[in-house]
């Protein structure tokens, strides 16, 4: 029998523990030693609590925050906050769960936005596109989820998300 909780020590200060009871038995099957085992749990414990308030004000953090954050995981969409399912329009940021960064922007962008997110991974880009290189940089290509293009960009003729809207 194992168990996690509470234990009172001789001086009478708390502490978390993990309590197994073991019994050996002869050849019969009759019960003939015991042996309890508590192992003081504490540290641990503690290193656990700090690492979930840690981790919660993280989610905190990141579901607050004003600019659209993604979490990105082999190559699907693992994490959005508001700001994204504000900028992209759809209901919930769970919409966004599983799709891939290809999904959200046009197809005439998307060899572009690869070969800047295999940039990213083999380290050999900066995380934003400088403001002075191409107009037509991988994050002004977003596209709302769903949208059609209604008015075309002055610049490259393509879509109203591509040069026009910043993420600033």
């Amino acid at each position: 029998m194992k168990k996690k909780g509470w234990r009172v020590r001789q001086g009478g200060a708390q502490f978390w523990a993990h309590a197994a009871l073991a019994v050996q038995r002869d050849e019969h099957g009759a019960a003939g030693r015991f042996a309890y085992v508590v192992r003081d749990l504490t540290e641990n414990r503690q290193t656990e609590e700090a690492l979930r308030e840690r981790a919660d004000s993280y989610r905190l953090l990141f579901e607050q925050c004003p600019d659209a954050l993604l979490v990105v995981s082999e190559g699907k969409i693992a994490l959005a906050n508001n700001a994204t399912r504000r900028l992209l329009g759809v209901e919930s940021p769970a919409a966004l769960i599983g799709r891939t960064a290809a999904d959200l922007v046009y197809e005439n962008c998307r060899d572009e936005l690869s070969d800047w997110l295999l940039g990213l991974q083999s380290k050999k880009k900066t995380f934003l596109p400088r403001r002075d290189q191409d107009h037509a940089a991988p994050r002004r290509r977003l596209r709302r989820v769903g949208a059609t293009h209604r008015r075309p960009c002055p610049r490259c003729k393509t879509s109203p998300w591509c040069c026009s809207s910043r993420m600033t």
